[in-house]
């Protein structure tokens, strides 16, 4: 009996034991399966209707990004022992002055620093202001007050109702006029043609838009005298180099004036009266004067990430972020630009920088590792983003970039900043950015206010990788690589563009590209970019698929798909020895697959390119199309890759 019940207890106990041990394996499975399907919760959370006195989690959220980063450089003032995430719940989070993340608020080697948006959720950092108080005018037009120092920083140059770009006043509404005959400087006059202005009174504030080959000027407007058909100007068109006077690119050049209220004629049209203090808006049909949503950008700058010489910034990401709403103003003296956004300097000072560029919403510099992830970067009235000094592997990755005034994506320096007299790679070649990543990012539309800007520069850099990306309806260049106008020796090498979808660029100047080049840049390549839809311009100059300027030498161009160009798909202009090797060139007839300018025929090494009459594109299945090169079309362009152990939301939305 005693046996007998000893050995029913330990039945029980193996029988429990074995219970236990299966409860404990399906806790762990099942606790490992939650924390593969739900991830770890944030380190921070950030909410509108949050409250900076709290703190900071998911059901006591912080209000400010500000706040955050105060949480945040605690963290990185003890040492950080793991990543940190700081989740932004839906909601627009305005700003005036923009963010600004120095190396207090820096990752380090092994973990990271996360901005995301909450999953699936629209985030906007906006630098925008809301403008009420709007009164219907006896002519029909909308005003509402907008007084500079008050109510707005400076004249405004954008406005958008609904979230879309509205345009300045303006004339023609559509198209350009055209020069009869310059002044006698060339530069502060011109005659224009009879009949194109009708008598109107002109005020303060009117300005003109003048197309030179590949960059424009914007400059205020002196006069107007309509019996000798002449117009004078408050500073100079163009750069001072000789080739801006006003009909060196053509003989009868293109312009349009704009902001003025004699201009206010058309539906969506907008003029903001400095002396005034108001803004004047014709409405578009449908649209109710008491349900109106109208924003002007007052925010300088968006983002800043910026390091020092002695300390970088690292691992900082912001993922599914849409930023918006960022305003440049027009410098004293007019905007003469040269090339690519660059434009001279005319304040009068003697710092030994002839041109400036025009800033970005985000800029990043003196960095290591960046990330923005999964972003939209729009409505700007400067330029979009910037890696700019000491940037080393930094990317940007699966964004859109849309709606800007200037530039989209700009890598590396110019070589205009000196240090003692010298350029600054000489002394201090450390400085040149590196391995940084552009990929898999929508680029459209810039250069909106500011034609000859374009989608991606790339200046003096090393071993900048540009792929997946697709890019269009640019008024100039696709992509721009290098910035030194001879094949002397430079830190700009290395460069990868490949993969890229370009197409319908150069829609409005002249003398660019879909890819355009400069200088010697061993190592760089140029490989499988699908290029197409650029048209014959009416400045001096042509365009093509790719134009290799001043100086391009030890470049590889590869099986590139090319075709739809109204002049030759590739052109060679000083350049030095280069390959041309397996692409395919479909051309229109009597025009050569290359055209070299100034180029001896021997330095471009021709091997075993295709071309196929300009027709065979036709053909939507690209069956004309030799075999071989379908993939390549197949996989150019935007592709989102997700990068493992991301935090970033899975939604990236196109602006309205």
């Amino acid at each position: 009996m005693l046996h007998s019940t000893f050995r029913s207890i330990m039945k029980r106990s193996r029988i429990s034991s074995i219970i236990v041990i299966g409860s404990l394996f399906i806790f762990f499975a099942t606790r490992n399966l939650i924390a593969e399907v739900n991830p770890s919760e944030a380190d921070y959370y950030i909410a509108v209707a949050g409250n900076d006195a709290n703190s900071g989690t998911k059901l006591k959220p912080f209000a400010t990004f500000q706040r955050a980063f105060k949480a945040v450089e605690k963290e990185v003032a003890k040492g950080l022992k793991k990543n940190i995430v700081v989740e932004i719940q839906a909601g627009v989070y305005e700003t005036a002055n923009g963010l600004k993340i120095g190396p207090e608020l820096s990752g380090n080697e092994e973990y990271s620093i996360t901005y995301k948006a909450a999953n699936e959720s629209k985030v906007i950092l906006s630098g925008g202001r809301t403008i009420t108080g709007w009164k219907k005018e006896p002519d029909g037009l909308w005003s509402a007050p907008l007084e500079v120092g008050k109510t707005a920083d400076v004249e405004t140059l954008e406005f958008y109702v609904s979230r879309q770009r509205r345009p300045r006043s303006r004339y023609p509404n559509k198209g350009y006029l055209k020069v009869e005959k310059a002044g006698p400087d060339n530069r502060t006059s011109f005659t224009f043609n009879k009949d194109d202005l009708d008598e109107f009174s002109l005020g303060s504030q009117a300005e003109i838009l003048f197309l030179h080959d590949w960059s424009t000027s914007r400059i205020g407007i002196q006069s107007i005298d309509f019996q000798k058909r002449e117009m004078v100007f408050k500073n100079p068109i163009g750069c001072s180099a000789r080739h801006y006077r006003i009909d060196h690119f053509e003989k009868h050049p293109r312009y349009r004036l704009e902001n003025d209220i004699a201009f206010l004629d058309v539906s969506g049209e907008w003029f903001h009266d400095v002396e005034k203090g108001r803004i004047y808006y014709k409405p578009v049909s449908g649209e109710s004067i008491n349900n109106f949503e109208a924003v002007v950008p007052v925010a300088k700058s968006l983002l800043v990430i910026q390091g020092t010489d002695v300390k970088k910034i690292q691992n900082v990401r912001f993922e599914g972020i849409q930023f918006s709403y960022c305003s440049w103003s027009i410098p004293e003296g007019g905007y003469a630009a040269g090339q690519a956004g660059f434009h001279e300097k005319r304040d009068g000072s003697k710092s030994g920088v002839l041109r400036e560029i025009i800033p970005s919403a985000i800029t990043i510099s003196n960095s290591e590792n960046c990330v923005l992830d999964t972003c939209v970067v729009s409505h700007l009235g400067g330029s979009g983003i910037w890696l700019e000094s000491q940037c080393d592997n930094c990317s940007v990755r699966n964004s859109v970039i849309t709606d800007v005034a200037g530039n989209g994506i700009l890598i590396g320096e110019d070589h205009n900043r000196k240090i003692k007299g010298k350029v600054w790679w000489h002394l201090h070649p450390e400085q040149v950015s590196k391995h940084n990543i552009v990929h898999s990012n929508l680029i459209k539309k810039c250069g909106v206010l500011y034609r000859g800007c374009l989608g991606i520069w790339v200046g003096i850099a090393q071993k900048t990788e540009i792929t997946h990306n697709t890019i269009s309806y640019l008024p100039y260049t696709g992509i721009s690589l290098g910035w030194i106008w001879n094949p002397k020796p430079s830190p700009c090498q290395g460069n990868i563009v490949s993969k890229n979808h370009i197409h319908h660029v150069m829609q409005e100047l002249s003398d660019g590209g879909g890819i355009y080049t400069l200088g010697r840049q061993p190592g760089t390549k140029l490989i499988q970019n699908w290029i197409h839809d650029i048209p014959l311009n009416l400045g001096r100059a042509e365009s093509n698929g790719m134009f290799l300027d001043e100086g391009t030498t030890e470049i590889l161009i590869k099986e590139n798909v090319i075709y739809n160009i109204d002049k030759s798909p590739l052109r060679f202009h000083r350049a030095g020895e280069n390959r041309v090797e397996q692409n395919f060139l479909a051309v229109k007839e009597n025009i050569p697959i290359v055209r070299y300018n100034t180029t001896p025929e021997k330095n471009i090494h021709l091997e075993k390119n295709v071309s196929l009459p300009h027709q065979s594109w036709l053909l939507k299945d690209f069956t004309s199309f030799p075999e071989k090169f379908r993939p390549i079309i197949k996989s150019a362009g935007r592709k989102i890759v997700d990068d493992p152990g991301t935090h970033r939301s899975k939604l990236n939305r196109i602006p309205e």
